[in-house]
């Protein structure tokens, strides 16, 4: 189906260094998020202004038998890797950390009366910034081996306040579990005779996570909570939360007898590697209404469906997790355009969810309006502009009639 012309739109702004913005471009209007907070993780070590290594209160994640350490996150050519090795550590834990019922519960063994021998080392972010609302985004590559469970979510910090973005299994490699958590269950359990089932819920795509690299993003705002993968809807819920919260990423294992069952087995291979290229924090002072949301998704009935929550979820997703998507048929009619600073003579222009229906124009122009470069976009991807000079450019962008007119500034 073909988006409709209805309207252009023209935006000028200066980029300054390292300067980067997002649009959401609907058929019928733009909104655009502006740089907030973020990591491109382009320096040989983690930054410590922005980042804890592991939780504040600790780096034992006694739950998964794993102790974070700072040497299982290696930087390395802009590119985080998250390591998980099977390794021996034992721990002597604080008087509150031991909650003997539930060690019992979840058959976890005390070493004399205070310790634990934790039997792997993992890797895990905690940013010391807190967040309410936004557009958040990851650039990954999925791990691989059963057991493995890496994850991107935002936690306030007490119990059940908190989105999760993405968590992923090495043995699930097509799919990507979403879900949101609050202590009495954001108003979306469903009961059957004594049991609750909450929100959360597993999407099936295509293609293995782990074949390329893939951008999960989540549009947090007071009305609801979107996830897309990348540029496209995969799941919708109309709760959201009025707390702040900070971002964290990082991989785990799951164990037999916990969450997200089964735990590793002889095949799943260590030292394990989750890549992360980029985490991203957007804002916006035109946060679209609830009302607006509803009306783009156009709902599918063989793609989106309602739970008795009142949410909306994707059954399965027919785009491809590449970046060369063709024919693409699941709504909403959404391109989503991000443009960012690499060094100080390329820009990079990103465009997530263009189909075979969509018209894509990049222009570049000088200072004297003369046309530099001129591409036609047919697939989703990255575009590189690259200037021998410095000085003041026109970056124009034409999306199916759309306009969006950027100054860019090379120095």
């Amino acid at each position: 189906m073909t988006r409709v012309k209805l309207f252009s739109c023209l935006l000028f702004i200066v980029l300054k260094t390292n300067g980067q913005y997002l649009w959401q471009i609907y058929p019928d209007t733009i909104i655009k998020w502006n740089y907030y907070d973020g990591d491109e993780f382009n320096k040989a070590f983690i930054n410590n202004d922005r980042w804890h290594i592991g939780f504040p209160w600790g780096k034992n994640i006694i739950s998964q038998s794993t102790l974070v350490s700072d040497s299982n996150i290696y930087l390395n050519t802009s590119i985080a890797r998250f390591i998980l090795k099977q390794d021996s550590n034992l721990i002597k834990l604080e008087p509150w950390q031991i909650d003997t019922i539930k060690f019992k519960k979840d058959k976890i063994n005390l070493v004399g009366k205070n310790k634990i021998l934790f039997k792997y080392s993992g890797a895990l972010l905690w940013s010391k910034k807190q967040f309410k609302y936004g557009y958040f985004e990851i650039k990954f590559k999925a791990p691989d081996g059963q057991g493995i469970w890496p994850a991107f979510w935002l936690y306030a910090g007490n119990a059940n306040n908190e989105i999760d973005f993405f968590e992923l299994k090495g043995e699930q490699e097509r799919k990507i579990h979403v879900d949101i958590h609050c202590p009495e269950g954001c108003s979306n359990y469903k009961e059957f005779l004594n049991y609750r089932k909450g929100w959360g819920h597993w999407v099936n795509t295509d293609q293995t996570l782990k074949e390329n690299y893939n951008v999960v993003s989540g549009e947090w705002s007071p009305d609801f909570v979107k996830w897309y993968l990348n540029g496209n809807l995969i799941a919708y819920s109309n709760h959201s939360f009025d707390m702040p919260m900070n971002l964290t990423v990082g991989t785990g294992i799951a164990k037999n007898n916990g969450a997200f069952k089964p735990g590793p087995n002889k095949k799943t291979p260590f030292p394990n590697f989750f890549d992360v290229d980029y985490v991203r924090v957007y804002k916006t002072d035109t946060l679209p209404n609830l009302r607006m949301v509803k009306d783009n998704l156009t709902l599918n009935s063989d793609t989106l469906f309602k739970n008795k929550g009142g949410d909306l979820k994707a059954k399965k997703t027919r785009k491809k997790l590449i970046n060369k998507p063709k024919g693409i048929k699941t709504d909403p009619f959404l391109i989503t355009l991000s443009v960012t600073q690499v060094s100080s003579f390329i820009f990079s222009i990103r465009a997530l969810g263009i189909t075979d229906n969509d018209t894509l124009i990049i222009s570049i122009l000088n200072n004297s309006n003369e046309l530099i470069r001129k591409i036609f976009v047919k697939e989703a991807g990255e575009t590189l502009f690259l200037s021998e000079d410095r000085g003041d450019y026109t970056l124009r962008i034409e999306v199916n009639g759309q306009i969006i007119k950027e100054k860019i500034r090379f120095e």
